[in-house]
């Protein structure tokens, strides 16, 4: 499983972070170690929050460190 993470991040990583999205509270805990679900209707920018998500945890130094381990 974490292969494979690393493996969809690192092909589209680029892609996403290419995206200008304005900086907002998500409402994702970045620290909890539970699958959150992203739940709404169509186009209310659930993607958007989660590629919001992935620019703050990709600051963070460990996060780094597991995506070049």
């Amino acid at each position: 499983m974490k292969e494979t993470l690393k493996e969809i991040l690192s092909v589209n990583k680029l892609e996403l972070l290419k995206k200008p999205l304005t900086p907002r509270e998500t409402g994702i805990t970045l620290g909890l170690n539970k699958i959150q679900e992203i739940i709404g209707p169509r186009r209310v920018g659930k993607t958007s929050a989660m590629i919001l998500a992935l620019k703050e945890l990709l600051v963070i130094p460990a996060w780094k460190w597991l995506l070049t381990t």
